[in-house]
């Protein structure tokens, strides 16, 4: 089935349930992707988000009830999913520039929001689809896979491919390493202890079954994934300080290699030139916690075969991750890119693999934020009994927002005025009123808690 006929049964789905719940769930599984995707793909080729389309539909429809019918305002409000006539009449005024009372008169002046279709050779943007070539090479899914050590972008390298994928509207999915549920890192190496040899067999023999079952799901989907840092990282993740050698360690990757290859995958490779550069940027971006985390000597996962003195020590054992990396690489004889990758060069890396596998970079113009001072404050919710906050901030050097959470500075990119992407997160945060008090809708596909939840602004 074509990918903008899918896009097109997503949107029959919706225009059925306006007057009813559209259960998002459903709306992206129509489009063949995953929830978080199918909002990012719509927001590109229209030029709105799916919320204000979905609100624009309602309110045209909910005047045609008024002007040609004898409906009680109350009833439409209701109809169309509002608590109140006053929530109602507000909105709609909002929108019309009227009050529903003077939308029944028939010469009443109403905004009608039409409903959209998704030609089929030509985008809303007037972008033709593109990319063919890319996917009719095995006419199967293929499976990109973005690795490299911590403090080299691989998030971010991989949260741009997935745009770059939706504005070519090829059939895609984008998996970030911490989503609920994956299926690769959800209780990876946990399987046997890491310190026996009998409990590494176990790991290893368990996660090549996982990566099998994996790789068929991919081919089977027609789909491109986008996977990031679950290869090479696990070097230092799991191996680093395990009870298996390098050479085991090598082993391991070349029968992993071997999975991969028959798949057709691509595997990307973002290489620090400077270990301990990447690193100490990453500390700077992910906060103290962070550091903590990668440097103390108690943690004895990052360490393999070297012994602690002092901080520097880290730094080379780090480097030794990398090493095997390179050599995982040179062996590895699917379709593959190497990326030399110094401290923030990675913005254009998704223009360098673009241009490996045949597709043209569309270019996103930046969205220029009005006063976003405004949006500055602390935000929080009650969840589960606890209280979840996030406080948005603004870097006046890079005239950039950002949000403080787990990490210290979590870039927001513009979506559009009042709707943000978290950079290297699929995360999006959006802005508006709910009873003249400000609030942030979290969405996306992440594992935190707060997403699916609206955050209240502090006063």
């Amino acid at each position: 089935m074509d990918w903008q006929q899918r896009m097109n049964n997503a949107l029959e789905y919706l225009e059925a349930n306006l007057d009813g719940h559209i259960d998002m769930n459903i709306l992206a599984m129509k489009a063949w992707c995953s929830p978080y995707n199918f909002q990012r793909m719509f927001s590109f080729l229209t030029d709105t988000t799916l919320a204000n389309y979905i609100r624009g539909r309602r309110l045209s429809l909910a005047a045609c009830d008024l002007a040609h019918g004898n409906q009680k305002v109350i009833d439409v409000a209701l109809k169309y999913g509002y608590e109140s006539a006053t929530s109602f009449a507000r909105a709609f005024a909002g929108f019309h520039g009227i009050t529903p009372s003077e939308a029944k008169n028939s010469k009443a002046n109403l905004k009608l929001y039409p409903k959209l279709t998704f030609d089929l050779n030509i985008n809303n943007k007037g972008i033709p689809y593109k990319g063919e070539n890319f996917m009719n090479k095995t006419k199967k899914g293929r499976m990109i896979l973005i690795d490299g050590m911590c403090g080299t972008g691989v998030s971010t390298v991989a949260q741009r491919l997935n745009r770059q994928f939706a504005l070519h509207t090829l059939p895609h999915r984008w998996m970030h390493q911490e989503i609920a549920e994956h299926p690769i890192r959800d209780g990876e190496f946990t399987m046997g202890s890491t310190k026996t040899l009998e409990g590494m067999e176990i790991n290893t023999q368990e996660m090549l079954k996982r990566w099998q079952t994996f790789v068929d799901r991919i081919r089977e989907s027609g789909e491109i994934y986008i996977i990031e840092n679950c290869f090479l990282l696990s070097i230092c993740r799991y191996f680093s300080g395990s009870a298996y050698t390098v050479e085991q360690t090598l082993d391991y990757f070349s029968r992993l290699s071997e999975i991969l290859t028959k798949a057709d995958t691509f595997l990307v490779y973002l290489r620090s030139p400077d270990v301990k550069s990447s690193l100490e940027n990453a500390f700077i971006i992910n906060g103290q916690w962070w550091k903590d985390l990668i440097l103390t000597p108690a943690n004895e996962k990052y360490f393999h075969i070297t012994e602690y003195n002092g901080d520097e020590t880290i730094y080379e054992t780090w480097n030794l991750h990398q090493e095997i990396s390179d050599e995982v690489f040179k062996h590895y004889s699917g379709d593959k890119l190497m990326i030399d990758t110094p401290v923030n060069s990675w913005y254009n890396h998704p223009q360098k693999i673009l241009s490996h596998i045949g597709l043209p970079y569309i270019d996103i113009p930046e969205i220029e934020i009005l006063n976003p001072e405004k949006f500055c404050g602390k935000y929080s919710a009650i969840i589960n009994g606890e209280k979840s906050e996030l406080e948005i901030k603004y870097d006046s050097v890079n005239k950039t927002l950002y949000a403080v959470a787990f990490w210290d500075y979590m870039k927001l990119v513009p979506i559009t005025q009042n709707s943000f992407e978290m950079e290297s997160f699929p995360i999006t945060l959006t802005f508006s009123n709910m009873n003249s008090e400000p609030v942030i809708f979290v969405t996306g596909e992440y594992d935190w808690k707060i997403v699916g939840n609206t955050l209240i602004k502090s006063i």
